[in-house]
């Protein structure tokens, strides 16, 4: 099972992205823990990049990514193409790898893709007027 997830690092030890579309970078994983490292294209920065790099997955052989939160219109570019999106908090790449492979991490439907989508947007909409 390929599975890309969105990192803070470079490394199987970093920790978990939780902004699909403004992810620092992508690391795709093999089932020997070797794993190829996708710099993002927005360099982290905001402006709906969800989708085009969505997109750009399709064109890998990647089973699933693991993420925080998704745009549910990136989600759907990645599920028409067969790939498994996964919803995290926290954790370690290589500890929530090892939890999709295992099946104690669960596919998100896209339901909980759009609730978590709204509450992100939510907060940054709260402290955006509060700021």
């Amino acid at each position: 099972m390929r599975i890309a997830i969105t990192s803070l690092g470079a490394g199987l030890g970093a920790r978990l992205d939780p902004h699909f579309g403004k992810c620092k970078q992508l690391l795709i994983i093999d089932d020997n823990d070797r794993f190829d490292a996708w710099h993002s294209p927005t360099g982290g920065d905001s402006g709906g990049q969800g989708v085009s790099l969505a997109a750009r997955l399709t064109g890998t052989e990647c089973d699933a990514i693991i993420t925080g939160v998704i745009n549910p219109q990136a989600y759907d570019v990645l599920r028409e193409s067969g790939i498994a999106v996964y919803l995290a908090d926290k954790g370690s790449i290589l500890e929530l790898v090892e939890l999709a492979r295992n099946g104690s991490l669960q596919p998100s439907t896209r339901e909980q893709v759009e609730s978590s989508f709204s509450a992100r947007s939510a907060e940054c909409h709260q402290a955006t007027d509060s700021g």
